[in-house]
């Protein structure tokens, strides 16, 4: 704002003035009001020579370049006396004239016409050039006009940039309501903030902007105070109560900045003044929209037990999240009236208690004074009282009565929830509980006495414990438990008894009475008979051989086990063994009967054995083929020959003739020699002889032997 200063000096006493010339707005005139200020200094003598040797002073005009534009202004010089000067001021019909004043307690308003009384040695001091259009189409530059009378219409030339200030921005929502510039915090959560601050005058534009970004362009206002009428004179002066302030005196700028949700603004200015001066962009001034608080984000901190979706818990804190920064947060149970502060990012819930669906609340205060309930959207049970057992902790059951599903125990305890139950301990194994009810089953009957431990956990994850001692009673009995081992040779078995003892609640219970008995049946094995006498061995079979029979197993026994590892089967009992044979000696057994005899040579031929001995079976009848061959022919080379007969050994018999020989018997060397009697008949033939004997032989003869009879002789 530029000053002028106007100083006059007169004689006598020391006075001074000052008057302003007010900054001056108009919306619709293309005009520019500067202020100055005139300071009226007095001093005893006059210094300063007049126009024209003039002795009432100079006037300088130049302090009218800061008029209106197309303002008509006069200096009047009251001559002769030099004593009085006046400054008249027309101004244009669309201003008002209070608007040029800031205190003019001697100025006379009447319509447009604004009259000051100024003292003579009038001089202006200014700071800027300035030109002056006089009356009369002069042109003076900085010089004083005609001594007695100068005037003309001020051009309002401005030659420097305008300064406007951004002095505030005003929410005037919930918490941070006033100027922003002015608060801790420049978060607003106002939806329209009123932006504004001073401005040049009349003439004057202010564009806002977003950083670099213009938002709007608006006009710089002035303010316009009214004036008294004077009824008497009809003029009108402004009063001391009226007079405008220092503050009022500037002109202002606003402006209706919209604000968005999570927005972050840089607002600045810049002032154009009526000759488009344009000034440079006041510092930015942050400003973040926050309109409304986010909802909390509120979570169960554990959800124990057994369960972790049943929202029934021993842990009682909650957890939130998406807190804003600077926020300040709160919870209460719904329908309590007091808020309790909330710290960090978690609070504690109250124990053993039911909250419904929406009943846990949590209030979110945020840096702009934005306000949100959030609430826990499902109902939360807490619950941290733990159950009490109810069921005893000893039982006894009767043996008789167990099966895998029978119920041995049955496990019950209170809680203001459901519970459920398992086992534990050193028996716990054997048994089987329905987690549900507590019912207990034994898949194991071969203790008396088992133990375990009962735990019950309710569903919020409280538990308690009871050791529990369950007795399996029962009376005491001869149990069979087998049999002695099977007497397999006559079949049977003796039963086996042992007393099982009972039991009474862990104490044992012994056996009385007799001892039971009994028997069963059992295999019989097959049985071998002896064995039989050994056969002989003969000459052409020089093997000798026992044979034994097995007797047939019964009620599954075992068939005979033979020398070799064989079992006997039911087509094939005997056995037959070889029995030791003499290699020397060898054994022929005839047993069938011929006519044609038989030559002892031919049935041992090429045998090695030296003692042979000859058997004819009883029945078996030898016959010599004829006269002249034997039923036995021995043969020779023979260490000793026996002939052990029991058949019959004849001789052939002859036809008739000279009758038969007869055997004749007589001892020798050898035991028996039989010859031919000599004598023979005359018409028979002779017999043939039974045994041809060619070496040493030893006859054991329980049968018959005879030589053929001769034949019927003459």
């Amino acid at each position: 704002m530029n000053n002028v200063a106007l100083m006059v000096a007169m004689g006598g006493a020391l006075a001074t003035s000052v008057y302003f010339l007010s900054e001056y707005h108009q919306d619709q005139a293309d005009i520019h009001v500067q202020s100055f200020m005139a300071g009226m200094e007095t001093s005893a003598q006059s210094t300063s020579p007049l126009d024209n040797g003039s002795q009432c002073g100079q006037i300088d005009d130049g302090f009218v370049q800061f008029l209106p534009s197309g303002t008509q202004w006069s200096i009047t010089l009251n001559e002769p006396s030099c004593g009085q000067a006046e400054l008249q001021v027309e101004l244009p019909k669309d201003v008002n004239p209070w608007q040029l004043l800031e205190r003019a307690p001697n100025a006379k308003v009447i319509g447009q016409t604004v009259t000051w009384p100024l003292p003579l040695d009038y001089q202006s001091k200014l700071n800027t050039p300035y030109i002056t259009t006089l009356e009369g189409g002069q042109t003076d530059h900085n010089s004083g006009c005609a001594w007695f009378k100068c005037g003309g219409t001020s051009t309002g030339i401005d030659l420097y940039p305008p300064t406007p200030s951004f002095t505030y921005a005003k929410d005037d929502q919930e918490l941070h309501t006033g100027n922003l510039m002015s608060l801790p915090t420049n978060i607003t959560n106002d939806n329209s903030l009123e932006l504004g601050g001073y401005c040049e005058g009349t003439g004057s534009t202010v564009t806002i902007y977003n950083d670099s970004s213009a938002l709007a362009t608006v006009k710089c206002q002035c303010p316009q105070p009214e004036a008294k009428i004077d009824e008497k004179t009809n003029t009108s002066t402004p009063s001391e109560s009226d007079a405008i302030t220092e503050n009022e005196n500037q002109c202002i700028w606003t402006y209706p900045a919209s604000i968005t949700h999570n927005n972050t603004y840089l607002f600045n200015i810049k002032e154009s003044d009526w000759v488009n001066n344009t000034s440079q962009a006041t510092t930015n001034f942050e400003v973040i929209g926050d309109l409304y608080a986010d909802p909390l984000n509120l979570t169960l901190d554990n959800d124990s037990g057994y369960s972790s979706t049943d929202n029934i818990t021993n842990n009682t804190q909650i957890t939130i999240s998406n807190l804003e920064p600077g926020s300040t947060w709160e919870y209460r149970r719904k329908g309590d009236n007091n808020w309790h502060q909330g710290n960090g990012n978690s609070f504690t819930l109250a124990a053993n208690i039911v909250y419904p669906i929406g009943t846990i609340e949590t209030r979110h205060t945020d840096a702009a004074g934005n306000s949100r309930i959030s609430n826990y959207a499902e109902t939360v049970i807490t619950d941290t009282k733990s159950p009490v057992f109810t069921s005893s902790m000893t039982n006894s059951i009767d043996k008789n009565t167990l099966s895998p599903t029978a119920v041995v125990y049955q496990a019950t305890a209170s809680d203001q929830n459901n519970v459920r139950y398992k086992l534990s301990g050193n028996d716990a194994s054997l048994f089987v509980i329905d987690v549900n009810n507590g019912n207990v089953s034994l898949n194991n009957t071969n203790q008396n006495t088992y133990r375990f431990i009962v735990t019950a956990e309710d569903e919020a994850g409280n538990t308690a414990t009871q050791p529990v001692t369950l007795y399996i009673n029962s009376a005491p009995t001869w149990q069979h438990t087998g049999y002695a081992n099977c007497d397999r040779s006559i079949g049977r078995k003796d039963a086996i008894y042992s007393c099982q003892q009972g039991w009474s609640n862990g104490a044992p219970l012994p056996c009385s009475g007799p001892k039971p008995t009994g028997t069963a049946s059992c295999p019989i094995d097959g049985v071998w008979s002896n064995y039989s006498a050994c056969s002989k061995a003969t000459c052409t079979s020089p093997k000798s051989v026992k044979t034994r029979t097995c007797t047939p197993p019964r009620n599954g026994g075992m068939q005979c086990r033979r020398l070799d590892g064989t079992f006997t089967s039911p087509a094939n009992l005997t056995e037959i063994t070889s029995c030791p044979v003499d290699p020397n000696s060898c054994k022929f057994v005839i047993n069938q009967s011929s006519n044609n005899g038989i030559n002892i040579a031919n049935l041992v031929s090429g045998s090695k054995y030296k003692h042979v001995t000859i058997e004819i079976s009883p029945n078996v009848i030898l016959v010599a083929p004829d006269i002249n061959s034997y039923a036995i022919t021995t043969g020779s080379g023979y260490a000793s020959l026996k002939i052990i007969n029991r058949g019959t050994i004849l001789g052939r018999g002859g036809k008739g003739g000279d009758g038969a020989r007869i055997i004749s018997r007589w001892q020798s060397r050898y035991k028996y020699w039989f010859g031919i009697d000599s004598t023979t008949g005359q018409d028979g033939q002779n017999g043939g002889d039974a045994i041809l004997i060619s070496t040493n032989i030893t006859i054991d003869n329980k049968g018959i032997i005879a030589g053929g009879g001769g034949g019927g002789g003459g």
